[in-house]
């Protein structure tokens, strides 16, 4: 992750109940909610009654989306590994991780430091 950014380690896990959390550790999950009481993560939600909830829980999804949607895939390693070297000559930098770290601070908006 980014030293400049504090990162969020609260969130639900695969498939977990996360009303409270409002978000998903599981790439492509999102948090939605079925009622007052009970939200899930999934991938997707139809709202409605949904035939895979145990029987004494079927009652109708809102599958209102709680917290952010799921982030998009970061890009390639290669890409990255490109971005690096090019900064690294453009700036003299010797360390990769310098770099990086600067370059993520830069784009979270927080500033870099040399």
């Amino acid at each position: 992750g980014c030293p400049c950014v504090k990162e969020k380690t609260s969130c639900a896990g695969d498939s977990a109940g996360c009303k409270e959390e409002k978000c998903c550790t599981a790439e492509g999950q999102t948090c939605f909610e079925k009622d007052s009481g009970w939200a899930e993560c999934m991938e997707s939600c139809t709202p409605g009654v949904h035939d895979s909830d145990p029987p004494k829980y079927q009652t109708p999804w809102t599958c209102d989306v709680l917290g952010p949607l799921p982030a998009p895939s970061p890009p390639a390693e290669p890409l990255l590994e490109r971005v690096d070297k090019l900064v690294l000559a453009w700036a003299g930098v010797s360390s990769a991780w310098a770099v990086s770290a600067t370059i993520c601070c830069l784009v979270a908006g927080r500033g870099g430091s040399r």
